[in-house]
């Protein structure tokens, strides 16, 4: 592979190969709800609810293998249909460069903070803080961790990696492809939001996969956009986590906001991600006019 997002030369990459592994990929989930499914019939409740009556840690760990389960399908699939290295929908080379996602993590974790201890001084009466760590935090944060290792494995890997590969494939647009991608990532989130907040908030998910979707592309490699997933469900889950969200959180700072999300997060946001992006042009010296070529051409 000369690019990452360039596999034309690279194992076998027929379309219907391609909508072979996607429906093995539905096979996967059905197999992986099992679990769940047991349960939520189990105690006569439609799976959404099941939480509610399992707990969250459970709960969680039931999500964790059906992700688990997606993940061990894909890397099989491309290695028996598309007759290539598993990895190649991870990066261009033969292991993980576990350093730069390390690197994304603690600097993603760090901005966060800045950003959240301005807010802190711009309004801290919508800001309660735990009193102490006990064990049944540590147990859950446990269980979120490992939670968030896998969840956003298995998305950075058939969004950022598989698919944008397929369809840079077909479209010869890898431009085009990060613009597709970004709507097929934020549009699912849709659930996460109040009503009020859905429009600012895929606005800024969509944001933030454009920007990842760039990286990716300009590293050969998902292991910064992978290292930024996990630092920022891991942040607003255990660490600073919004009363006003519709799933449920235990972080140990919470926030209430009482007024609505504005364009003024999406400005934030974008700052966020804008000092993101050039703290890791400086680190990794890319040259930005051959990497920004890929663009134009693969």
């Amino acid at each position: 592979m000369d690019t990452f997002i360039s596999v034309k030369d690279y194992g076998k990459n027929h379309w219907w190969r391609y909508c072979l592994v996607l429906l093995i990929q539905c096979i996967c989930f059905l197999i992986g709800i099992v679990p769940k499914g047991f349960l939520a019939r189990m105690y006569h409740l439609k799976s959404s609810q099941l939480h509610k009556k399992i707990g969250y840690n459970l709960d969680t760990t039931l999500e964790t293998f059906l992700y688990l389960v997606l993940i061990v399908g894909l890397y099989i699939s491309v290695r028996s249909i598309h007759k290539r290295t598993g990895f190649s929908i991870f990066n261009t080379f033969t292991k993980p460069r576990v350093e730069r996602i390390i690197f994304s993590y603690c600097t993603i974790i760090l901005l966060m903070s800045v950003v959240t201890v301005i807010f802190y001084y711009i309004e801290p009466e919508s800001y309660t803080f735990s009193t102490s760590i006990t064990s049944k935090w540590l147990i859950f944060f446990i269980i979120t961790l490992l939670h968030f290792l896998i969840q956003p494995l298995w998305e950075e890997i058939l969004d950022r990696g598989y698919l944008l590969q397929a369809i840079t494939l077909l479209t010869k647009r890898p431009w085009l492809s990060v613009i597709l991608i970004s709507l097929f990532f934020a549009a699912p989130h849709f659930i996460n939001f109040y009503e009020n907040d859905v429009k600012i908030g895929l606005i800024i998910l969509f944001l933030s996969s454009l920007f990842m979707g760039t990286i990716v592309i300009l590293d050969d490699g998902l292991e910064l956009s992978y290292g930024w997933h996990i630092a920022n469900n891991l942040f607003v889950t255990t660490f600073v986590s919004s009363e006003n969200k519709l799933y449920e959180q235990n972080g140990l700072i919470k926030t209430i906001s009482s007024s609505e999300a504005s364009y003024i997060d999406v400005v934030i946001y974008f700052i966020l991600y804008s000092v993101f992006f050039l703290l890791c042009w400086k680190k990794y010296k890319w040259n930005l006019k051959e990497k920004l070529a890929v663009f134009q051409n693969v």
